[in-house]
């Protein structure tokens, strides 16, 4: 019995423990060539994040935002530009996708725009109307 111990033993050492655990996995491609069905709304929203974004931080540079100011709060100012852009650059609206230049040119015409009236205003005088951001 002793032997048959000894043994197990030799064999158990003399092949090592096979630690290498699993495979290093070969990793998946950077794009996936399946189409995504959500992917235009989701780069829409962020462009139009992007767009809110920089019009109410004109509008605070304004001293639009703020009580008793065309804006009460930044979170006001957000949702509201938010709603004008969203329902203006949607899929139905852009059906060839947000023009990336455009929206460059626009954010680049805001930071440059005066502080001549809140609200709307800011953007139309930024040379931002909707129409131009659509892809043609």
């Amino acid at each position: 019995m002793r032997a048959l111990t000894s043994a197990c033993l030799v064999l158990a050492l003399a092949t090592g423990c096979d630690d290498e655990g699993p495979h290093p996995r070969t990793p998946y491609p950077l794009t996936d060539p399946q189409p995504q069905p959500n992917a235009q709304a989701a780069a829409d929203a962020r462009v139009v994040e992007r767009l809110a974004a920089a019009t109410c931080d004109r509008e605070e540079s304004c001293g639009t935002i703020g009580p008793g100011a065309y804006f009460e709060t930044r979170e006001v100012c957000m949702k509201s530009v938010r709603g004008k852009l969203g329902a203006s650059l949607g899929a139905t609206l852009c059906p060839a996708g947000i023009d990336l230049k455009a929206v460059e040119s626009c954010l680049a015409s805001l930071e440059a725009n005066q502080c001549a009236q809140p609200g709307d205003a800011i953007t139309r005088a930024a040379r931002c109307p909707p129409s131009d951001l659509c892809m043609k």
